[in-house]
């Protein structure tokens, strides 16, 4: 932009001076015009009056394009140098010194056309009054030596021209380095400004300190990072170093100190708070010697380290939390699954090394999928962070306590004996069995604990983990808390597993099939209903329900197999409705089938497909199905009941037996389980039995007693006043034939009504 403005500028004087040199040569002819007519010389004042017009006429045309400015002051040179030949020659003057002003102008002028121009119209210019000295002769004028005055104005305007031309490249040479200067200057600001860019880019600033006068300049940028303000003073090293804490101040003096004295160059990471905030840098500085190899100054670059410190920290704690999750449990902060395998590693490694043994043992808490179903995850969480802190308190070593996931833990035991595993295993149990309160309610689980040994077992890792579960396995379905591992439970694990894997090729093939046992009304002996019971021929061999029920459950095939039980029993219900008979279906459903979120709308479809009336239909569930999530039970058995369904309590008396949650649910009837009738009337009073039946009384809701295997059992119940009995006293389950003939021989055996 300066070199544009020169540039302007120029231009803008160079039409001033032509304007000028114009308007003077201008006012020279019409004087020399005036001159010559009043002394009688009329074509003298003639030519001279022309030449006033036609440079008013020219002086018009100055202000134009550059293109017509050249024009201009070419035509201007030559018409007032052509004047100057023909006033010279009509007059006979020519060595009058305003001969030589006139011929002065038009060379001045001649700068504004480039010196090429100019040199080229001067040869012709004198050419031409050559050629007219030597070939024209006019009246009065005689050519010859005694004509000195032409002479005299050849030589003067040679010598103006000489004058003229020194001057021009003065002119120019001043011009060219001024425009030099500027483009210097330009070039200077412009990498100046990038500078300032990249220093902004990179947070960067400098500084350069000079050790002539002890000065030294900052950067914008340094004073920006490092919140620098000088005001009047002038600036020094030390209100760099002032910026810094106290061991940064003395770490950057000393490393001055270095540079200048010892000509280092240094690297120095220092760290000063500003605005309240933590700011870190690297400062970086360069020695510059003159020519003798003193140290003339300091040339030094600050970075702004603060954002890459902070991403570097904050990676760091990233790659800690990384690793901790990698080796501990987030919820109990306890050694996890990977990080225990390693640990038991370095146990057996020590315990090879050393002769010593240990003892491994697995952890699984009893009753917490319960209260993490019916009180919630963040309870459940809370639970298993108090058992963790419990567990570690009981062990010398935290690093001998894991959790393996979900509500299993594990604990190492050195140098210790079966004896002394059992009483350390006894107070492990103690520990986590105590209640604990969550959300303002005391809960409590149990625990089964299997143990394995090394090397009395085993010296491999994965079998030892493999042993523990099998033994805390045999513990849990043994219904005992502790269990030792032994041979014999890894081959009763083997028969469970292929037991699972009989049970899913039951029911790809369907194998399962129905019974149904008459469920008869008290009083009469009528039958009012069925309870059908799930079976399987296996190999044409029927097996026990009490074998696979439970394990069905456990692997959650009971929900397929419960949906086939509702369709089927609903068929088989509605065919002996439709033959006449007024009956009921009761059909049982386990825990895992009633929780599922499909199962009202897995009965709404077995009753549109078989037609059955939702009257017809009774569903039995346990007791511990109400106390899981007592709000979504309710909930769902609110929906069951305005579906049309019944609802029955099946062994009732054997669980929880709370009035409290009895009353809270929609339920129809209660089924008094066996083991409270098994013993009536022989070493029994029956004093459970009747308090079930007052209970369902005073709950109006109907009861049914299991079980009742003969008469004076009936006869008891009946004195009680309970509404409906099943078992073998009438009839063992039978098949949908033989049921079909009971129903069929009631029927005809009833007494006829009189109308």
């Amino acid at each position: 932009m300066q070199a544009e403005f020169i540039h302007d500028r120029l231009t803008t004087t160079r039409l001033e001076r032509l304007s000028q040199f114009i308007v003077i040569v201008g006012s020279a002819w019409l004087t020399f015009a005036l001159y010559y007519l009043f002394s009688g010389c009329a074509s003298a004042g003639s030519a001279c009056a022309a030449l006033a017009l036609i440079s008013v006429a020219l002086l018009s045309l100055v202000h134009g394009n550059t293109k017509r400015r050249r024009l201009v002051a070419h035509l201007f040179f030559f018409v007032t140098t052509l004047g100057v030949v023909i006033v010279s020659l009509v007059t006979g003057q020519a060595d009058s010194y305003t001969h030589v002003f006139l011929c002065s102008g038009p060379i001045l002028v001649t700068h504004l056309i480039g010196l090429r121009a100019a040199s080229a119209w001067t040869l012709i210019i004198i050419g031409c009054i050559i050629a007219i000295q030597n070939s024209l002769s006019l009246g009065e004028f005689h050519w010859g030596p005694r004509h000195t005055g032409f002479d005299k104005t050849l030589h003067y305007t040679g010598l103006t021209m000489s004058i003229w031309l020194m001057s021009w490249q003065v002119e120019r040479f001043f011009f060219r380095q001024t425009s030099h200067l500027i483009n210097v200057t330009d070039s200077l600001r412009e990498r100046t400004r990038w500078l300032t860019l990249a220093e902004e880019t990179a947070r960067v600033g400098h500084f350069h300190w000079q050790a002539a006068n002890e000065q030294v300049h900052f950067s914008s940028q340094l004073r920006g990072i490092c919140g620098l303000r000088l005001g009047q003073e002038t600036p020094t090293l030390e209100h760099l170093a002032r910026c810094f804490d106290e061991p940064g101040r003395r770490e950057f003096t000393a490393a001055i100190e270095l540079a200048i004295n010892e000509q280092r160059c240094f690297s120095l990471p220092l760290a000063f708070e500003l605005h309240g905030e933590q700011r870190f840098v690297t400062c970086r500085a360069f020695p510059e010697c003159d020519k003798s190899g003193r140290v003339s100054g300091l040339f030094g670059v600050l970075r702004d380290d603060t954002e890459s410190h902070v991403a570097a920290a904050e990676l760091s704690e990233k790659a800690a939390a990384l690793h901790k999750l990698a080796r501990f449990d987030p919820l109990t902060d306890l050694n996890n699954r990977r990080q225990f395998h390693q640990h038991l590693e370095e146990c057996t490694s020590r315990a090879k090394s050393e002769g010593s043994t240990f003892a491994l043992l697995l952890l699984d808490l009893v009753g917490f999928k319960e209260i993490n179903d019916s009180l919630g995850h963040p309870a459940g969480d809370a639970l298993l962070r108090n058992i963790a802190k419990r567990l570690v308190d009981e062990v010398p070593n935290r690093d001998d306590v894991a959790r393996l996931g979900g509500d299993e833990f594990t604990v190492v035991l050195h140098n210790v004996t079966r004896e002394e595993t059992l009483l350390k295993a006894k107070g492990l149990r103690e520990a986590v069995s105590r209640p604990v309160e969550v959300n303002g309610r005391n809960v409590s689980v149990g625990v089964s604990i299997g143990a394995a040994y090394y090397p009395d077992d085993t010296q491999s890792v994965e079998e030892l983990l493999t042993f523990a579960d099998t033994a805390m396995y045999s513990a849990k379905t043994g219904a005992r808390a502790f269990a030792h591992y032994n041979a014999s439970m890894t081959d009763e694990i083997i028969r469970r597993r292929e037991f699972d894997q009989q049970l899913k090729q039951a029911i790809l093939q369907d194998e399962f099939f129905l019974a149904y046992q008459p469920q008869v009304d008290t009083r009469t002996g009528k039958i009012l209903g069925f309870e059908a019971l799930l079976r399987w021929n296996r190999a044409g061999r029927e097996v026990s329900p009490n074998r696979f029920i439970g394990q069905l459950e456990a692997s959650e095939g009971i929900v397929e197999v419960g949906l086939r039980t509702i369709h089927q029993a609903a068929k088989q219900a509605k065919v002996w409705i439709d033959d006449g008979f007024d009956i009921t279906m009761s059909v049982n459903m386990s825990a895992v089938q009633f929780r599922s979120p499909e199962v009202v709308e897995d009965i709404k479809r077995a009753l549109r497909s078989t037609g059955l009336p939702p009257h017809r239909l009774d569903i039995e569930i346990t007791e511990s199905v109400l106390i899981e999530n007592v709000d979504n039970t309710a909930s769902r058995l609110q929906e069951l009941k305005d579906l049309g369904v019944t609802i029955s309590i099946d062994d009732f008396g054997t669980g929880y037996s709370s009035l409290s949650y009895l009353k809270n649910f929609p339920l129809d009837r209660l089924k008094i389980d066996r083991a409270f009738i098994k013993d009536i009337p022989a070493t029994d009073d029956g004093t459970i039995a009747s308090s079930v039946i007052v209970l369902a009384r005073s709950l109006e809701m109907e009861v049914l007693a299991e079980g009742v295997e003969n008469e004076a059992q009936r006869l008891f119940l009946l004195n009680q006043g309970c509404d409906q009995y099943q078992g073998f006293s009438f009839s063992r389950p039978c098949s949908p034939e033989e049921c079909h003939r009971l129903l069929r021989r009631e029927l005809q055996s009833l007494p006829v009504v009189p109308e």
